[in-house]
């Protein structure tokens, strides 16, 4: 089983984003995100109802990180500390040298290759800091924003399931991408 620690996580700097590990002063710009029906159209989560809940979804988020279990990153500009979307990992699996990647953005910087460059240097990280084997993102097949993004930094369907999932009154079908560390 791999050794894997999340409870100190390095900053990114890249020359066009900044990837910090999250903290309780991104409460607001997680609520604003989280409480979009357009940025969330495809999270299957309740839409925040309040700041409170951004604090304890990030409380959450520590909890599990000093677990060894999840990890986040806010992704910001250079030289702006304002977090506009986020990144990190979900569902780690040492047994298996694994973890599933989630990520958001905000609608104003999409489209400009910010969340490609964010899961390019967290794939480095997972792969080269964390090592894991391979890293996961499941994804609400009518995504095709994100399907595509995935694929273009090297994931491959590994699984299309139907009906899995139950939100909101239907079932709904999930895609599951995957990329190899074949350096490892």
């Amino acid at each position: 089983m791999q050794n894997i620690s999340l409870k100190h996580l390095p900053t990114i700097n890249t020359p066009n984003i900044t990837l910090r590990p999250i903290n309780t002063n991104d409460a607001e710009q997680l609520y604003l995100l989280r409480r979009s029906p357009e940025i969330t159209r495809y999270v299957d989560r309740p839409l925040m109802e309040s700041v409170e809940d951004a604090v304890k979804l990030i409380n959450l988020i520590l909890e599990l990180q000093q677990r060894n279990e999840a990890a986040m990153w806010a992704i910001t500009l250079p030289g702006n500390d304002d977090m506009i979307g986020n990144i990190g990992f979900w569902e780690v699996r040492p047994e298996h040298y694994r973890s599933e990647i989630g990520y958001m953005l905000s609608p104003h910087y999409q489209g400009k290759g910010i969340m490609r460059a964010a899961i390019k240097e967290i794939v480095k990280v997972g792969f080269k800091t964390l090592g894991f084997h391979s890293i996961a993102a499941n994804v609400n097949p009518d995504n095709q924003a994100s399907i595509k993004l995935l694929k273009n930094a090297g994931f491959v369907p590994e699984a299309y399931f139907k009906e899995n999932y139950y939100f909101n009154g239907e079932f709904l079908d999930s895609i599951v991408f995957s990329i190899l560390n074949n350096n490892g």
